[in-house]
């Protein structure tokens, strides 16, 4: 065991009456003079050294015996010394050296943690991102880019017989071979057949007469590429555009025009409509015989083509139901 010199320690503390007294004891250490003094049951109001420091007479021995405290309070200290002085080194910032200073040195901890890093980033590969494409740039647009779709939409009224304008850039219609859309549209009409339908009731503002007078300088001219329908329409869409400019040199409204023959052709399509309302609650007569269905599509069909209405017809599936039910073999 080591062997220190015993200390002689002064101590200050209370007796049973509450008066302050002194008192000396001789211990290796500050600890050793705690332990006598619990004891005795004495509570030490102060403890101090009469001789100095405590030193060892002799160093720790190597027989594998445990340290004294001291000595243990040392090493924890120095390893803390040693340890904290490490972090500083490794975490500091330190100047780049050269390649030639570099050479016969091992790499510290940071660097083979750096080189590591790198190493697993290059072997990684990264899938590239694909660009993403609008939908509306993914459908098929005739050529046409987002902004020239918005522009004929700013531009150009949809054609009067539909609801919603995807047909002006979705694809051309047939009547749709001028360059002004005011031609076009009156272009509808002249293709359009009397007794069809027509959706709401369009309106033909400033815009469109404005179009129109445009137009004027600019002639209609048949060439050998255009088909005998679109040299027809052509032709046809001349001689219109004379017989308006006529009229409007002579005061009329232009817009009123066109309202006017939009009209015309919904009473058509109504007059139509209602001969085949009639068909259909005829044919639905238990008396009636397949005979009279025949005679009433007849007749119909002369006082349509008096106003140039295309002809109505029974279906096939009516024409059985009525030969079934006059007892005649459906074909």
């Amino acid at each position: 065991m080591v062997k220190y010199e015993m200390m002689t320690y002064t101590i200050t503390y209370r007796n049973k009456d509450g008066r302050q007294e002194q008192m000396q004891i001789e211990a290796p250490d500050r600890s050793a003079v705690f332990a006598e003094l619990s004891k005795r049951g004495i509570s030490a109001i102060r403890v101090e050294e009469a001789t100095g420091k405590v030193k060892p007479l002799k160093p720790a021995s190597a027989n594998g015996k445990k340290a004294p405290a001291v000595i243990k309070g040392l090493v924890a200290g120095a390893i803390v010394v040693v340890a904290a002085g490490a972090a500083w080194y490794f975490l500091s910032p330190k100047a780049e050296t050269t390649t030639e200073e570099n050479k016969g040195t091992k790499p510290g901890a940071a660097e083979k943690a750096k080189t590591s890093l790198a190493a697993h980033t290059n072997t990684v590969t990264r899938p590239v991102a694909e660009k993403k494409i609008p939908f509306w740039e993914q459908a098929d647009t005739n050529g046409f880019t987002v902004m020239q779709q918005r522009k004929w939409r700013a531009h150009h009224m949809p054609p009067p017989a539909y609801t919603n304008d995807s047909a002006l850039y979705e694809s051309r219609l047939p009547y749709e071979i001028f360059n002004h859309p005011s031609e076009n549209r009156i272009a509808f009409y002249l293709t359009h057949r009397p007794g069809d339908g027509l959706v709401g009731t369009p309106t033909f503002g400033k815009r469109f007469v404005n179009d129109f007078l445009k137009s004027l300088e600019h002639p209609i001219v048949v060439t050998k590429d255009d088909t005998p329908e679109q040299a027809q329409l052509k032709r046809d869409m001349i001689q219109v555009k004379i017989d308006l400019k006529q009229r409007l040199d002579a005061g009329e409204d232009i817009s009123a025009i066109m309202l006017e023959t939009h009209k015309e052709y919904q009473k058509l399509a109504r007059y139509k409509s209602d001969i085949e309302k009639e068909l259909r609650e005829f044919r639905k007569n238990p008396d009636a015989t397949l005979q009279d269905v025949d005679d009433f599509v007849t007749a119909a069909n002369k006082m349509l083509e008096t106003k140039g209405i295309a002809p109505i017809s029974l279906s096939p599936i009516a024409r059985r139901m009525l030969m079934r039910r006059s007892g005649l073999p459906a074909k």
